[in-house]
């Protein structure tokens, strides 16, 4: 036969040691769940730890490298390589610029009236003079060579080589090979012409009361003109007389200021 527990309190007894056992059973199970996530808890603020410490090597690592490229003979020559371009550039441009104004163009200043109103005392204009030929029309600079002018001078050409040159002094007309030359620019002090004690007598005669000059324009030579024509020294005087075309030294082709650009 089975023995069984007659006493209510060793039941009433055990029951309260079988509900304190699931308890403690419980609360132990609630404690390692804690314990479990405390642990998880730890290993992710590890790992965020880990990679701040990988993030600080990296960051520490391109540092040095930086570093190391700034220190890097490598660089240096590569810089050095640079300056040594930009500075021959610089000469280069400078060599080109000089090159260009001696033998292409040339900022000349205008010195006198003889020009007005066309070119004023004082204004600079740009000359240019490779390949140029000297034509009519032509406001052209050239150098003398003598004694009487230190200074480049600035006229119009009026005839070239082989062309006949008649200046009537009464009526202010000039022909050019027989053909009435459209002197639109001559602008004359006091509304006729003044005839100068150094124009060259050679060529002048008295026409039918008419002062005249009269030429041909050897070869290789120019006939000009100030357009000041009362206030010029040019063609018609002795101390300049048939300009040689090796010493024209260009075409004004601008005026920089007033800004123009010439025919």
């Amino acid at each position: 036969m089975e023995n069984k527990n007659l006493d209510p309190k060793l039941d009433l007894v055990d029951q309260a040691e079988d509900q304190e056992t699931t308890y403690a059973e419980e609360n132990s199970e609630a404690a390692i769940e804690e314990t479990e996530a405390e642990v998880e808890g730890t290993e992710a603020e590890v790992e965020g730890t880990e990679a701040e410490v990988e993030g600080t090597e990296e960051k520490a690592e391109g540092d040095e490298e930086k570093s190391d490229d700034k220190n890097c003979p490598c660089r240096k020559r590569a810089i050095l390589s640079s300056v040594y371009d930009i500075i021959e550039i610089f000469a280069l441009s400078i060599i080109a610029v000089i090159i260009i104004f001696s033998f292409c163009i040339r900022l000349c200043r205008v010195d006198g009236h003889s020009m007005q109103t066309t070119l004023d005392d004082g204004e600079r204009i740009i000359a240019y003079d490779i390949f140029y030929t000297p034509k009519q029309g032509d406001i052209v600079v050239f150098h003398l060579v003598n004694d009487n002018f230190k200074r480049p001078l600035i006229k119009r050409v009026i005839a070239t080589e082989g062309q006949e040159v008649e200046i009537n002094f009464t009526d202010m007309t000039i022909y050019v090979d027989g053909v009435l030359y459209d002197d639109e620019h001559a602008y004359y002090d006091g509304g006729c012409y003044i005839i100068k004690i150094d124009f060259d007598t050679r060529y002048m005669s008295n026409e039918d009361g008419d002062t005249v000059y009269r030429a041909v324009v050897p070869e290789g030579k120019i006939f000009v003109l100030g357009d000041n024509r009362n206030n010029s020294t040019d063609s018609r005087s002795v101390t300049v007389g048939f300009v040689d075309e090796d010493c024209v030294l260009g075409k004004a082709i601008l005026r920089l200021k007033p800004f123009t650009i010439f025919d």
